[in-house]
């Protein structure tokens, strides 16, 4: 070999580099008058004539014999030049050589185009080899994957003769080289793997040991039918290395190259190569070792990424290789999982959560969801990943759906069923409560973590467990939270944080059964802190001690409970009577929040009524039932008051007054805070409100049946007998859609008698105003002749007034009659016969024909019918049968 300098020498220092320049210039130079020189001598003109002839033959050639004549012929033109160290015509020869090392063509072809090389690389000689080395290596290289048995020795030493020596002239072909040699790593029994190693480790002392890592690396990178001889090789001549032995002395600085290479055998279909590649990470790229440390954040999330990613696959033998590589080794049997959580838990937890939150086009978007699934199978490296992870991860997973459709998402969303079904509840929660509990204790400006929950709760199927465990001590914890807040500082009424709150406390009781709701939630596995919490904490507290988060805003001793009892339905409906309270006193102030505090009280007063709807056993509530009904009923008067607050108040005091389960109970049967709600809706009822005539019907209805005593009545007929006439018109247009609208299944005719009787008696009216209200009243809202009957009949069937038949004698004639047996109200009934009269008079034949085609015992007045009953023995009669007879009497 010659002494000169290599092309490897640029590696040297400046001067180094000038001297191999002008080496390459004198080589230049040297070889132009050489080429100078055959192209005037004749024998090589000659030379390259025979060799002309020897390849044009080529296309003569049809089958397999006739590519060994052409190869002696070849042959023997270039044995009877050998004077002249050049191939003529080298590019064409190159070319079919190369064609007849065809794995097509027998062994007999591949020996004799071997036998060419062999000839032409030692007339070429070391220097006409570098200068033409992709040339003769474009034949070679690809044919020892495919080579024969027999074969395999010649072209191995060929390598070995003619390459090898090139020594750092092999850069350029560096990778070709590796390539062509790894099939022969295929097998470790082979008959070549050890010559094969041999020369791999010539070729990485050729260069430099970094560069031919350099090139194995990207092999693994470019190529995945060589990872995994690629990986044979590594694993014979990587070290094992300590974590604080430096890598990058062996493999090179670019240890971005070697992550990549290697997270690109971690993800190869193959499951050997995976496997090996794990293999690898264990013993030379520990998560701990140094090269890993000093890499960049981006490679090291690379690699991560890859490892983990073989929990897809579902195989042990690859879950028990990656848990040993982020458990680390085995050394610390008490802190097992100290390596982890100091080594691997942050680079996973960062890893995960990018890719979560900016999903790599890739992967699937489900990937990091579903192998965050697979790792809480390993309960060691699961558990404190989910401590740290579940949060962001049902955050990435809200954002990522909020851009899909129910289709385009599907496999997202049962990813994140999955999800929420493996993780324990705790888990979810402890983190989740933790952001609530601040956003609610800080300046209430921000929901994040409010709407993530409402996103969980209205997204995912809830178990009986969290039902009825976990979803009553949230509500109970934030129900007091909320409390603990809105008296010290209450100003955060109407901030976001609270509204957002109590909208999630409203989705939560939709899901929480009654038994969760009259215990706290016992503990298990037992805890004699949790059940020294359990049994005398307030409800915030105990949440905080039951999820165990350590960061909560302590509560001031100046704020009192607001109920001594742990039972969640007491100290929620005392925490919710306390809010609802404070929500009421605030719309006093008008202010550009007035608007903001009428939806706290709206939620606060529905959450009541939710929990009364929960509720069917008897519980002590500490409230004040008068006082807290006054202070509602005062709202009406601000000029904050909608109809929406007004909807909701009206709504949970009909309820609570319907209810006995509530102690002390709430009290309606008074005519002055009846009148305040009976008032105030019928307001509702004139013509510029019609959007709220049906609910506004449907709450005095409501407040009706929820009295023993007729007080809507009263309240009703005192409005139509205002001494304003613009107040009656208003009173009499406002029970006209009361009446419209309500039906004898809502509220029977008879329980709005004093109104209906002050109407029609205006049928009968001298006063022309009045008697075109009552008219346009019944042409505009009556719809049924027989509601206005069943009360007239009632009273004429009234059992007080008993006769006897009876004989009269009249100037000495018999006339039959009736003998009354007691006084009664004769002014009354004349009365009604006179409101009778003026209603057939103003009906006509449409009064008639509803009397004729009705039965009594279709009456929803269920006295009336029992009367008539008793009255005539038989109530299967129409209602003109029973008029008619009833005025013959």
């Amino acid at each position: 070999m010659s002494n000169a300098p290599s092309v490897s020498g640029v590696e040297g220092s400046g001067t180094t580099a000038k001297k191999g320049s002008a080496w390459v210039t004198a080589k230049a130079s040297e070889r132009s008058i050489v080429q100078q020189a055959y192209a005037s001598d004749p024998k090589f003109k000659k030379y390259v004539q025979q060799v002309e002839k020897c390849l044009n033959s080529f296309d003569d050639v049809h089958e397999w014999a006739d590519c060994i004549a052409f190869l002696k012929q070849l042959l023997k033109t270039f044995q009877t030049y050998m004077q002249f160290k050049e191939i003529p015509k080298k590019l064409i020869v190159a070319k079919r050589l190369s064609q007849c090392l065809n794995p097509a063509l027998p062994t007999g072809v591949h020996q004799r185009a071997l036998e060419v090389y062999i000839h032409i690389l030692s007339v070429l000689g070391q220097e006409g080899l570098k200068r033409d080395l992709p040339l003769w290596s474009s034949g070679l290289f690809p044919f020892f994957e495919y080579s024969a048995t027999s074969v395999k020795p010649t072209l191995l030493n060929i390598y070995d003769t003619h390459y090898l020596p090139l020594q750092g002239a092999l850069r350029p072909i560096m990778k070709s080289f590796i390539l062509a040699l790894l099939p022969g790593l295929e097998e470790e029994t082979g008959e070549f793997f050890d010559k094969v190693i041999g020369l791999l480790d010539k070729l990485s002392t050729s260069a430099s040991l970094s560069f031919f890592f350099q090139n194995i690396w990207l092999v693994m990178l470019t190529t995945p039918s060589a990872r995994g001889t690629s990986l044979n090789y590594l694993s014979r001549r990587l070290p094992r290395l300590t974590p604080e032995e430096d890598i990058t002395e062996i493999v090179g600085k670019d240890i971005g190259l070697m992550i990549r290479a290697f997270a690109a055998a971690l993800e190869d279909e193959n499951l050997l190569v995976r496997r090996g590649a794990l293999d690898l990470l264990l013993l030379a790229i520990r998560v701990d070792s140094l090269a890993l440390r000093k890499a960049q954040a981006e490679d090291r999330a690379i690699i991560m990424r890859a490892a983990v990613g073989v929990v897809l696959r579902r195989d042990i033998s690859l879950n028990r290789r990656l848990y040993s590589w982020l458990l680390g080794p085995e050394e610390r049997p008490e802190n097992p999982l100290g390596f982890y959580k100091e080594h691997a838990l942050g680079l996973l937890h960062s890893t995960l959560k990018k890719e979560m939150f900016d999903p790599s086009g890739e992967y699937a978007e489900s990937r990091p969801f579903k192998i965050f699934i697979s790792l809480l199978d390993k309960w060691e490296i699961g558990g404190p990943l989910a401590d740290i992870l579940v949060y962001d991860a049902f955050k990435a997973i809200k954002s990522l759906m909020a851009v899909h459709t129910q289709d385009s998402g599907e496999d997202l969303i049962m990813t994140a069923s999955t999800l929420y079904e493996a993780l324990e509840p705790e888990i979810l929660w402890k983190p989740l409560l933790t952001a609530i509990f601040k956003e609610i204790s800080g300046d209430g400006a921000q929901t994040e973590a409010l709407d993530l929950a409402l996103f969980i709760l209205e997204t995912f199927t809830h178990d009986e467990e969290i039902q009825a465990n976990h979803f009553p001590t949230i509500i109970a914890g934030l129900l007091d939270l909320l409390d603990i807040r809105l008296h010290a500082q209450p100003s955060l009424t109407a901030a976001p944080a609270t509204l957002r709150c109590l909208v999630l406390l409203e989705e939560m009781l939709k899901y929480t059964p009654h038994l969760g709701l009259i215990d706290r939630t016992s503990i298990n596995p037992p805890n004699t802190q949790k059940e020294a919490s359990r049994s005398t904490d307030r409800p915030y507290l105990f949440a905080c001690s039951f999820y165990e988060i350590e960061d909560f805003q302590s509560v001031p001793d100046t704020v009192q409970s607001a109920s001594d009892s742990i039972i969640p339905f007491t100290t929620s409906f005392s925490n919710s009577f306390a809010l609802s309270t404070h929500c009421a006193r605030l719309l006093a102030s008008p202010g550009p929040k007035a608007g903001a505090i009428r939806e706290a009280l709206s939620r606060t007063l529905t959450l009541c009524e939710r929990l009364l709807s929960r509720l069917n056993t008897s519980v002590d509530v500490s409230w004040n039932p008068a006082e807290w009904m006054n202070t509602l009923l005062r709202s009406f008067e601000y000029e904050t008051s909608t109809f929406t607050t007004v909807d909701r108040v009206v709504t949970i005091i009909a309820a609570l007054g319907r209810s006995d389960l509530i102690q002390p109970p709430l009290h309606i049967n008074d005519r002055a805070s009846m009148r305040k709600m009976v008032t105030k809706l019928l307001h509702y009822l004139n013509a510029d409100t019609v959007a709220y005539h049906a609910r506004a019907v449907h709450l005095i209805c409501s407040l009706e049946t929820s009295t023993t005593e007729k007080h809507v009545e009263s309240v009703i007929a005192q409005t139509m007998a205002s001494p304003e006439s613009r107040n009656v018109a208003e009173a009499y247009e406002a029970f006209g859609v009361l009446w419209r609208l309500s039906e004898d299944t809502m509220v029977p005719g008879h329980r709005f008698r004093v109104p209906m009787m002050i109407v029609l008696d205006t049928l009968k009216s001298s006063d022309p105003s009045l008697y075109r209200i009552g008219e346009t009243w019944m042409r505009c809202s009556l719809k049924s002749y027989l509601r206005i009957l069943d009360p007239i009949l009632y009273d004429l069937l009234d059992p007080a007034i008993r006769r006897t038949s009876h004989t009269f004698k009249v100037q000495k004639r018999e006339l039959s009659g009736y003998l009354y047996e007691r006084p009664f109200d004769q002014r009354m009934i004349n009365h009604l016969l006179e409101v009778l009269l003026s209603v057939v008079s103003f009906a006509g034949q449409g009064f008639t024909k509803a009397a004729v085609t009705s039965s009594i015992k279709r009456s929803h007045h269920a006295l009336l019918v029992q009367r008539v009953e008793a009255y005539f023995q038989d109530a299967n009669r129409s209602y003109l049968d029973v008029l008619v007879e009833l005025l013959l009497q």
